[in-house]
């Protein structure tokens, strides 16, 4: 296959969002996806001043959030190498979509490569070493079993986007082959060693995927409703009553392995400080806002266990709402484009990272790529749909 000087720097420019945790760790010691990702997010920068391409409203809103946040984690003399880190992770796969506005089509092969490799890698890693291709020694959690993806409760931090973008080709280019390929590999590796997240996540993309009747009546507003109305029951009214049996299934405990407790602190934390939040901090001074019990301080509470709360500690109410506003962009955008199945899609991702949100936290910039690669979805379709009733009319005319 030709490999085109564009096709490779889009798949070059795609490697900070990506960067598997095994690549991540084996190159740490050189500094290469960091070196890589200041490299890129300054060519992406000129780039845009170049070219003079207008920034998105999503892209605006993700450089404000990340501001309010490193201004937060100066105020508070907090870890401010990480925040900058943190900032530069973040915004750069908005900055990079915006880049590639003009170029979708080219930017999605690319972004399918991507996933293509990190999915079927990791399952081979995970089928020849069942008991961990990679250990490191943390100490908060011990030992730990990794994959080319790292543990396996990350997997489908990596899997979710994968699914969206795979499915996505499949209706913008008609070729399902390559969907139902990832899909299978995806639902081998939770099968082998899934988290009970990614269980239930991959369980709720699949039944939305294929039911008629659900993609029928969840819109883009309905899905991302019911995602909120997950969230406020189970992390502010502790409304478990529903999902008892799904945990019961999962062997999971009532108390989400500990994650009421944080919730709490966490709670508490942002009422104390609702404005700024705390900004970054070290996982030792995390410890000691999240960490208190009734037994003592657990040193596994390095963060909030949800990424809502840990948006609003790290911002305070700004940042939440900041991030609500992403959301609600790219929710209207998906319901401009109904009834279609890139808005069903785009409605259920967001649901999706909602639901996730509730009790996983996100550093990766895989799971915030799926913010900017909606926009690009419905931005595509709305221009694509533009274009068909122009020239409906200048056929009318002739």
């Amino acid at each position: 296959m030709y490999i085109s000087k564009k096709r490779a720097k889009c798949f070059i420019l795609l490697m900070p969002i990506f960067c598997p945790i095994y690549l991540d760790y084996i190159t740490a010691s050189i500094h290469f996806y960091s070196i890589l990702q200041y490299i890129a997010y300054i060519y992406i920068i000129i780039g845009l001043i170049k070219t003079k391409k207008r920034i998105s409203i999503v892209t605006l809103l993700a450089i404000i959030m990340q501001s309010w946040i490193l201004i937060s984690t100066i105020l508070g003399n907090g870890y401010l190498d990480e925040a900058t880190s943190l900032f530069l992770r973040i915004t750069y796969p908005f900055l990079l979509f915006d880049f590639y506005r003009d170029q979708f089509k080219l930017l999605l092969k690319q972004l399918m490569l991507h996933s293509e490799l990190c999915i079927y890698i990791n399952l081979f890693t995970l089928l020849i070493a069942p008991n961990g291709f990679l250990s490191r020694s943390n100490i908060a959690y011990g030992m730990t079993q990794e994959w080319f993806l790292g543990a396996d409760a990350y997997f489908i931090m990596w899997i979710l986007p994968a699914l969206i973008i795979a499915w996505a080709y499949a209706y913008i280019f008609k070729r399902k082959r390559k969907a139902i390929m990832i899909s299978l590999a995806a639902i081998i590796t939770e099968i082998v060693r899934g988290s009970g997240t990614g269980i239930i996540v991959l369980s709720l993309f699949f039944i939305v995927l294929i039911i008629p009747i659900i993609k029928k009546i969840l819109t883009p507003y309905r899905s991302v409703l019911i995602g909120v109305i997950a969230f406020l029951c189970i992390i502010f009214l502790r409304e478990f009553d529903l999902i008892v049996p799904i945990l019961n299934l999962l062997e999971k405990d009532i108390t989400f392995t500990g994650r009421i407790t944080i919730w709490d602190n966490a709670i508490n934390c942002i009422i104390n400080n609702p404005i700024f939040g705390y900004g970054i901090l070290t996982n030792d001074a995390m410890v000691q806002y999240l960490g208190k019990s009734s037994t003592g301080i657990w040193v596994g509470a390095t963060h909030c266990h949800s990424q809502l709360l840990q948006t609003a500690f790290q911002g305070g109410i700004v940042a939440a709402l900041l991030l609500f506003c992403i959301i609600g962009v790219v929710t209207c955008k998906s319901a401009r484009i109904w009834p279609n199945k890139l808005s069903n899609l785009s409605g259920l991702a967001i649901a999706l990272y909602i639901i996730m949100s509730i009790t996983e936290v996100f550093s990766f910039p895989i799971m915030y790529m799926i913010f900017p690669l909606i926009n690009l979805i419905c931005d595509w379709k709305i221009d694509c749909t533009l274009e068909l009733k122009r020239e409906r009319l200048n056929n009318e005319r002739i």
